[in-house]
């Protein structure tokens, strides 16, 4: 979506729309620059504002053992020749419906890069919920060419149908930041994001969250636990990266086939994981082989006991085989080795790094310990 206005005056806009598009907002002075006092303001088309929600269009909530976050990319740029001052961006969550006790609490700053210069916004809680839900960056002069981009990230919550995030920006043409502004400018624009896995069904089957660099942990099911309902999960680990991670998860069950794979007459399960980390800076898929230091991502996936007993005698944990391909859509991928001294994780190649076994009798579990420096599916 992009919105576009000349200014005269004192003007507000509000745009909703779909996730999947920037919402870019574009401010003009023109009409300023015939006055003495506006000389050295900024010229016509000045201000340029983009904001870019991670997930695109939904996110999880919160729920017991699972803090999901959604990231807002915010790009601030002066496109003119001249200098703007006193640029003062406000970003405030909100949930629907309203009233609605449950909010979206500011979670974490992130600058990009994360040595470039400084866009002054509001610290972010060291510990704990935060209740901070309007975050405010005193960015002060961008001059010619000059741009901010950041990232602020808002932890979801337990409840509720939708998550709006309002972005404010306001300047002013006057001639320094010490100066009082002869005329000032504010737009605004909303960004609507909808709450997900709600239903135990959804919940069991899939998961939606930003993650900030430091990584996190995030899983289907109640803290990734497997049974009778629920036959297969998938937790995912994230260690240290570089960059702001949009993440997902979602698993299929189709039944047990003999048809899953090249081996011949190796009989399958019908559980698929699909799992994407995708940088949410720009969509592209992270190799966390990549970071520095380098770094992986653990994947434990567990199958309940009523999975298992699709074959019959129930299996033992290490002839289950484990099929990796790194092309979501594709065909079953190759078998995942086992790790070892010599087989470590590298990109588009994960191994298992461990099997435990809780079963017993005809209840408990397999799990599958899988570790990997990308993205893809995984079948069984």
């Amino acid at each position: 979506m992009h919105t576009s206005a000349n200014l005269g005056a004192k003007a507000s806009h509000r745009t909703r729309g779909r996730l999947a598009l920037a919402t870019t907002v574009t401010m003009s002075l023109a009409a300023l620059m015939a006055s003495p006092t506006a000389a050295r303001a900024a010229a016509a088309s000045d201000l340029y504002m983009t904001v870019d929600a991670a997930p695109l269009d939904s996110v999880s909530v919160s729920r017991t053992g699972l803090v999901a976050y959604a990231a807002y990319k915010v790009h601030l740029e002066n496109r003119g020749g001249n200098t703007i001052n006193q640029v003062v961006f406000v970003g405030t969550t909100s949930v629907s419906p309203s009233p609605n006790v449950n909010i979206a609490g500011y979670a974490y700053f992130v600058n990009l890069p994360a040595n470039g210069p400084d866009p002054g916004c509001t610290s972010a809680p060291t510990s704990g919920s935060s209740t901070i839900t309007s975050v405010k960056c005193n960015v002060g002069q961008l001059q010619s060419h000059e741009f901010r981009d950041f990232f602020l990230l808002f932890e979801t919550p337990h409840a509720g149908a939708s998550l709006n995030f309002k972005a404010v920006v306001d300047f002013s043409e006057g001639n320094s930041s010490d100066t009082k502004p002869a005329n000032f400018f504010t737009r605004e624009l909303d960004k609507l994001l909808g709450l997900t896995t709600v239903e135990t069904q959804d919940v069991n089957s899939a998961v939606k969250t930003v993650l900030p660099p430091k990584g996190g942990k995030f899983f289907t099911g109640q803290d990734g636990a497997v049974n009778s309902s629920n036959v297969f999960s998938t937790s995912v680990q994230l260690q240290t990266s570089t960059v702001v991670t949009d993440n997902n998860v979602l698993e299929t069950v189709d039944g047990a086939t003999s048809t899953c794979s090249a081996i011949a007459g190796y009989f399958c399960f019908g559980l698929h994981s699909k799992i994407n980390i995708d940088n949410a800076a720009n969509g592209q898929k992270v190799y966390f082989n990549e970071a520095t230091p380098p770094s992986e991502v653990t994947i434990t996936l567990r199958q309940d006991a009523a999975s298992l007993r699709a074959k019959s005698p129930v299996p033992s944990i290490g002839s289950v085989k484990i099929f990796y391909t790194p092309d979501q859509a594709g065909p079953t991928g190759s078998e995942v080795p086992p790790c070892s001294a010599t087989v470590v994780p590298i990109p588009d190649h994960p191994c298992v790094a461990a099997r435990n076994s809780y079963l017993k009798g005809s209840k408990g579990y397999y799990e599958y310990v899988i570790r990997a420096v990308d993205n893809g599916r995984f079948d069984m």
